[in-house]
């Protein structure tokens, strides 16, 4: 069973996770293309990836403006977990050789509350803003068009 995420990024952080998010999808967009010129990964394998960061930064910044998505995410909570769990590998291990950046160790802690969120609730973090919604008696807001 996964642990509790840190207090920081326990509760009403979803637009750090959500710049964050944007940001792992950004970074993969920009060298995935180099991996595979350097046929270090497959062009499947990089399209997979992004895809998957893609739909996990759309997760999150739905997350962050409590809204819920007019079209479902594409992947699975499981493709979601292993994509955060690889990069939480990574993250951990730069945060440990370098226990007095904040920065990495934010990295790390943002990485384990997203995969928090995904083990805790069938639907991650759109499970809170369906409960808001609900509770408000409000209207979900459309994604813009």
């Amino acid at each position: 069973m996964i642990g509790e995420p840190p207090p920081r990024f326990a509760l009403h952080c979803h637009p750090d996770l959500a710049a964050y998010a944007a940001w792992m999808r950004d970074q993969r967009i920009s060298n995935y293309p180099a991996r595979v010129g350097e046929g270090k990964m497959t062009q499947e394998d990089a399209d997979r990836g992004i895809l998957i960061m893609s739909e996990i930064a759309r997760l999150w910044r739905h997350a962050a403006d409590c809204t819920l998505p007019d079209q479902p995410i594409a992947v699975d909570d499981v493709d979601m977990h292993g994509a955060l769990a690889a990069a939480y590998a990574g993250a951990h291990a730069l945060a440990a050789k370098s226990p007095l950046n904040p920065m990495l160790a934010d990295r790390r802690d943002c990485l384990f509350a997203m995969m928090w969120w995904l083990r805790r609730h069938p639907r991650g973090p759109l499970t809170m803003v369906e409960l808001t919604h609900k509770m408000r008696g409000t209207p979900r807001r459309q994604e813009a068009a």
